[in-house]
């Protein structure tokens, strides 16, 4: 370990030169198969702080938890995560009244299907006579994370096709991403052709229902 006596963090290929401290803290992402290959999953994975020889290049890793302002930042972290469980509950909530209104065989959250394909855990699925959805939810709205939802929402509904056809269910599954009011939506989300649902956390309901529902909608209304 390139750690002097001192605790400084030095360079392997340069000893007595110090490395530099990447801002904040980094994470090595958690890699799980899933129906359609290998699917990174940004949710799990080993958080790190990041070193590098502004020299050479060299970079080292260290776990996040052995150094220092990890306790601060979880603490903050945590904040940020009753937020985003907050998003989520309210956008639940919000799919279960339009369930209702387009009368929905039912509407489950956190579904786990098992099978041949492994295991894998979708945010909610409402079924409806002649389609199923599937939904994955994102409460940040960054153009990256809203790209890794569509892929995720994509991913998510052929799992949920493969369980229902072994069951003899030929509904077509479709994916749809929600994310908060005004987030980006990136290329990767557009190329994926996923619906994007836009939920506004402060008035609680979806700005674009219609771009999912909107001919069920209409004859309800």
């Amino acid at each position: 370990m390139p750690i002097n006596e001192k605790g400084v963090v030095c360079c392997v290929n340069h000893p007595r030169r110090p490395m530099v401290r990447n801002s904040g803290f980094s994470a090595i992402t958690a890699a799980e198969p899933s129906a359609t290959g290998v699917v990174f999953n940004s949710s799990r994975g080993v958080p790190i702080v990041v070193f590098s020889c502004d020299e050479c290049g060299y970079v080292e890793s260290y776990a996040a938890n052995k150094m220092s302002g990890w306790s601060e930042f979880v603490r903050e972290g945590s904040v940020g995560a009753d937020a985003s469980h907050g998003f989520e509950l309210k956008v639940f909530d919000a799919l279960r009244l339009i369930g209702s209104r387009v009368g929905a065989d039912a509407f489950e959250t956190h579904v786990v299907f098992t099978g041949g394909m492994g295991r894998r855990e979708v945010d909610a699925v409402m079924y409806l006579r002649h389609v199923i959805y599937v939904f994955e939810v994102k409460s940040n709205s960054s153009a990256g994370v809203v790209g890794v939802g569509a892929l995720q929402a994509r991913d998510a509904a052929r799992v949920v096709s493969r369980f229902r056809n072994a069951v003899a269910d030929h509904r077509r599954v479709a994916p749809v991403l929600v994310v908060p009011a005004g987030a980006s939506v990136s290329n990767l989300a557009k190329a994926e052709e996923v619906p994007v649902l836009r939920y506004d956390f402060l008035k609680r309901r979806f700005e674009n229902a219609e771009i999912v529902f909107g001919g069920l909608l209409r004859a309800e209304g």
